[in-house]
C-alpha cells in the first residue's frame, strides 16, 4: 500500500514539473513512479503513467521517446481496459499527434482514424474529445493537399463544437483558422478573410492581443489584404504580428 501512495505522489510532483514547463523534472519524477507502479503490478496505473510520460517526451519533441511511451501505453490499456475504452482512444489520438510531427501522415491518419471510431462508439459522434481527433485529421489532409476533405473535416469539427460550446468558444477560433487556411490554399480568399476575422475576434477576446495565436491569424491574413491592394492593413498586420513574435520568441516565427 505505502507504493501505490509513493507511486501517486511522484506521478502528481510530475504533473506539476510538466505544468510548469519544467519537462525535464517530469521525466524524472515519472520515471520514479513508474519503477514503484511496476513494483505494486497496478497495470491501470502503469498505463496513465505511460501515457503521460509520452505526453511529457512530446512536449520536448523527443517523438521517438514519446511513441515508445505511448506504444506501451497503448498495450497496456487495451489489455486492462479493452479495446473500446475512451483511455484507448486518447492513447491513439496522442500516436496520431506524434506521427504527424514526425511527418507519418500516412500512420498518423490510422491511428487518429481508430480514435475516432472509438471515441463516436463510446462518447458519441459529436463528442468535443472525438470533434477534436476530427480536426486533427484534417490537419493530415492538409498536408497531404487534400483540400476538400481537411474542409469536411474543420467544417463538422466547427459545427459540433459551436453546437456544444457556443458559437465564441475558442475551440471555435481554431476551427474557423483552419478552415480558413483551407480556403486560403483553394484562392477563394473572401471565404478566407471572413473566418480569419472571426476567429480573431474570438482569439482575442480570450487570449488577449498579445498571444502567439493571435500573430499567426494576422499573419495569415496580410497576404490576402496585399492581394486586394490594402497595403496599410497588410502591413498593420505584418506590423502587429511581428511584434507579438519578438516578444514571445525574439524574433523567431512560432510554429503553426
Amino acid at each position: 500500500e505505502l507504493h501505490g501512495y509513493i507511486g501517486t505522489i511522484l506521478h502528481r510532483m510530475g504533473n506539476l514539473h510538466d505544468r510548469e514547463g519544467r519537462y525535464e523534472k517530469s521525466i524524472q519524477h515519472y520515471v520514479k513512479s513508474l519503477q514503484v507502479r511496476k513494483i505494486t503490478k497496478d497495470h491501470k496505473s502503469l498505463g496513465t503513467l505511460l501515457n503521460v510520460m509520452g505526453i511529457s517526451h512530446a512536449k520536448r519533441r523527443h517523438y521517438r521517446k514519446a511513441m515508445k511511451c505511448f506504444q506501451d501505453a497503448l498495450a497496456m490499456r487495451r489489455h486492462t481496459l479493452g479495446s473500446r475504452h475512451p483511455d484507448v482512444a486518447e492513447t491513439l489520438h496522442n500516436v496520431g499527434n506524434c506521427r504527424a510531427r514526425m511527418g507519418r501522415w500516412d500512420r498518423a491518419m490510422e491511428a487518429y482514424a481508430e480514435a475516432l471510431d472509438v471515441k463516436k462508439e463510446v462518447l458519441g459522434k459529436d463528442s468535443i474529445s472525438a470533434m477534436k481527433t476530427l480536426h486533427n485529421m484534417g490537419t493530415v489532409h492538409e498536408h497531404r493537399r487534400e483540400y476538400d476533405e481537411a474542409l469536411r473535416c474543420f467544417g463538422d469539427a466547427l459545427d459540433a463544437r459551436r453546437t456544444a460550446l457556443g458559437k465564441d468558444h475558442i475551440d471555435v477560433a481554431f476551427s474557423l483558422h483552419s478552415i480558413g487556411k483551407i480556403h486560403k490554399r483553394k484562392k477563394n480568399y473572401s471565404d478566407a478573410m471572413e473566418c480569419f476575422a472571426a476567429s480573431l475576434r474570438i482569439k482575442r477576446s480570450h487570449l488577449g492581443n498579445d498571444h502567439l495565436s493571435i500573430a499567426e491569424t494576422l499573419h495569415a491574413m496580410a497576404p490576402i489584404y496585399d492581394r486586394e491592394g490594402k497595403k496599410d492593413e497588410a502591413r498593420s498586420c505584418l506590423d502587429t504580428g511581428l511584434a507579438i513574435y519578438e516578444s514571445k520568441l525574439g524574433g523567431k516565427k512560432g510554429e503553426d
